[in-house]
């Protein structure tokens, strides 16, 4: 009964598009990427006892990753473009995800990495002044960060275990849509998979160097990466891993 209304549940509710939506009726639009706050809500209302009903269960999710670093666009010299998203910081650091008994020769320390989804950081108490011994009275700020992930076990299924780009990375083929690529964009489809989601919590106390009273909550969809999409600014799919 739990597996079927954790189904029911899942598929009863409309996927609604986040911030920084592609223009509507594009082709990136109509993969149907919902918005990360709405689904994990729902996903952390589900009774436990409905989560093993999620197996297999698809979803699909916007990557909000502010760190441009991470991207790359290399223009080849026969005019196509090779785009790559790196994944050499992308590990989940939780201790529930730390192997120290790993064999490094074929496996990792953390097994799974992360896509980031995106963050909402709020006030939490209006604004106080407080006092340090040595440093005396000093402002303080209270606020809230949540953040959330999805997580994957299989990122070898997309590209090579310590290859050079350590990361996802598909080519432009044809030249005229490459030469006007200038940024891109990624979507993710996932399959639910135990433990099907996850959460960790870091206070961080005020002091005068760092003045900001802040409570971080992560979050995560567990599971497997079935496809990523690359898209462009207006919407159009340059390419896609997987599925």
């Amino acid at each position: 009964m739990f597996a079927r209304l954790a189904l029911v549940l899942l598929l009863a509710m409309p996927a609604l598009a986040g911030a920084g939506d592609f223009p509507a009726g594009s082709a990136c639009a109509l993969l149907g990427a919902g918005d990360f706050l709405d689904e994990y809500r729902r996903l952390a209302e589900l009774p436990v006892a409905a989560l093993a009903g999620l197996a297999g269960q698809g979803f699909t999710l916007r990557v909000d990753d502010p760190a441009e670093d991470r991207r790359e666009i290399q223009r080849l010299a026969d005019g196509r473009v090779r785009l790559v998203y790196r994944m050499g910081r992308n590990d989940v650091t939780e201790g529930w995800n730390w192997h120290p008994e790993a064999d490094l020769a074929r496996e990792d320390y953390y097994r799974y990495k992360y896509l980031p989804l995106g963050q909402r950081e709020t006030e939490t108490a209006p604004p106080r002044v407080e006092h340090d011994a040595a440093y005396g009275d000093f402002n303080v700020t209270f606020r809230r960060r949540d953040a959330y992930y999805f997580a994957f076990d299989n990122p070898y299924d997309f590209y090579p275990r310590n290859d050079a780009d350590d990361g996802f990375a598909i080519k432009v083929a044809d030249a005229h849509v490459a030469a006007g690529v200038s940024a891109f964009q990624l979507v993710a489809r996932g399959r639910f998979a135990a433990p099907w989601r996850a959460e960790s919590g870091t206070y961080w106390r005020a002091i005068p160097a760092q003045p900001v009273d802040l409570w971080m909550k992560n979050r995560y969809f567990m599971g497997r990466l079935e496809t990523l999409w690359f898209c462009a600014d207006d919407g159009r799919i340059l390419g896609r891993l997987g599925k």
